[in-house]
């Protein structure tokens, strides 16, 4: 009777052990990919979100009014332009997608350029642009799985005391 007794407890015992070696993995698998996807999408929301803080900081830094504006490359791809003078002479920063892509050109004024002579700034992330009123435009940046955000970025125009 004892005997009977003992292998009950023991197998109470082992039962109950195992219920809690598997509760205690089915934890650490959910905790895993709960993690995982977490940081799959910060990953992706960092670049739309590094991608417009971007350009927002590239048109403040703009002091000219009238110096952004959208425009197209010489291919005719779509751009967000910004004209600076140094030293006397023109430049123009050319801001675009191509090939899911974000791109950057910086030119003299008068350079004629296409979409490939840009330097990828971020992969991944397409832009368009769109001109909402006179100082204000519209950037929607997509990323590949299909992530937008939208910017609205506002510059400097005649008669605005800045």
């Amino acid at each position: 009777m004892k005997e009977k007794k003992h292998v009950t407890e023991l197998f109470f015992t082992v039962a109950l052990f195992c219920v809690f070696l598997v509760s205690a993995v089915l934890v650490i698998v959910i905790g895993a990919n709960v993690y995982r996807k977490l940081q799959a999408s910060s990953k992706l929301q960092y670049g739309l979100q590094t991608s417009l803080s971007y350009l927002n900081q590239k048109v403040r830094s703009v002091q000219s009014v009238g110096a952004v504006q959208i425009g197209t490359l010489s291919d005719g791809t779509k751009a967000l332009v910004l004209r600076q003078e140094v030293e006397g002479q023109g430049y123009v920063t050319y801001i675009y997608s191509d090939d899911k892509a974000m791109m950057e050109l910086f030119v003299g004024e008068k350079q004629t350029v296409k979409a490939d002579d840009g330097t990828v700034l971020l992969s991944g992330i397409s832009l368009e642009f769109r001109q909402v009123s006179q100082s204000l435009i519209e950037v929607l940046a997509k990323d590949n799985e299909g992530n937008t955000q939208v910017v609205r970025l506002h510059s400097l125009q005649r008669g605005m005391g800045f």
